[in-house]
């Protein structure tokens, strides 16, 4: 016979566990939000140039993305 590991204790259901980790997600949103938004107030600047880095650097990804095809289907 196998004892119980907890008695009287319920074990959690698995749509407790999935609102647990929706509230914490929420929570960390919250948390990154508040934060680039305290970074942008306390440093316009910076916080521009991040912005103006950050989309160089997904243009240049995308521009090569589409040069690799280029290459691939020979149309360069």
């Amino acid at each position: 016979m196998v004892a119980e590991v907890c008695p009287g204790r319920a074990r959690p259901t698995p749509q407790l566990k999935e609102t647990t980790m929706n509230r914490v997600k929420k929570i960390l949103l919250w948390v990154l939000v508040a934060f680039a938004i305290y970074a942008i107030i306390t440093s316009p600047d910076q916080a521009a140039q991040i912005v103006k880095t950050s989309w160089s650097i997904l243009a240049d990804g995308v521009r090569n993305i589409g040069n690799f095809f280029d290459a691939l289907l020979g149309r360069r």
